[in-house]
């Protein structure tokens, strides 16, 4: 009895630096200790919902512009070929320059279709992207967008609203078109 008595009231600022406790008394401690506390969950901005629907949009509207009439892609850095549009998202729109560069963030020369290893974990394979948008657009255009890309250009929510209108209304159409599912 003395020995639950004594645990009972054991705290964590009973114990010392270094100080060797038994199992059992380091269940209790962490039985004791606060839980963690719940995150609180960040409301996005007005600005940053809009540029997420923008860029949906115009991923869904570039997917489906380049699939077959089967609803195949290709991945224009390693050449696996996926379905367009997965759940899983392995088949995605990468950029070669950055989309924090806006100017340059829905230039339709500027993306290729690319699986989600060469995406993301190869951070867009940039020299073979690079490449591959030269033999596609030509060297001049590809230049200018790595020249244009790091000029700041600002998109308001208006804008921004307005550009996910225009690629969701364009997807629909090839989607319907293609007769993509």
């Amino acid at each position: 009895v003395a020995i639950y008595k004594k645990r009972e009231a054991m705290n964590q600022d009973d114990i010392k630096p270094f100080q060797t406790i038994k199992a059992s008394d380091a269940r209790l401690l962490r039985k004791q200790s606060k839980p963690p506390k719940a995150r609180k969950k960040i409301e996005k901005s007005a600005h940053s919902k809009a540029l997420d629907a923008a860029d949906d949009a115009f991923s869904l509207y570039f997917r489906a512009k380049e699939a077959d009439e089967h609803g195949i892609v290709r991945c224009c850095t390693c050449g696996k070929y996926m379905k367009w549009k997965m759940p899983d998202g392995s088949a995605q729109t990468g950029h070669w320059q950055s989309r924090g560069f806006n100017r340059t963030r829905f230039n339709e020369m500027n993306v290729g279709i690319q699986d989600r290893q060469c995406n993301y974990y190869l951070e867009g394979a940039k020299k073979i992207m690079e490449a591959y948008l030269i033999e596609r657009y030509g060297e001049e255009p590809i230049k200018q967008i790595e020249v244009t890309a790091p000029i700041r250009k600002d998109l308001n929510d208006f804008e921004l609203r307005e550009l996910a209108k225009f690629y969701r209304a364009e997807a629909r159409k090839l989607i319907k078109q293609k007769g993509l599912v």
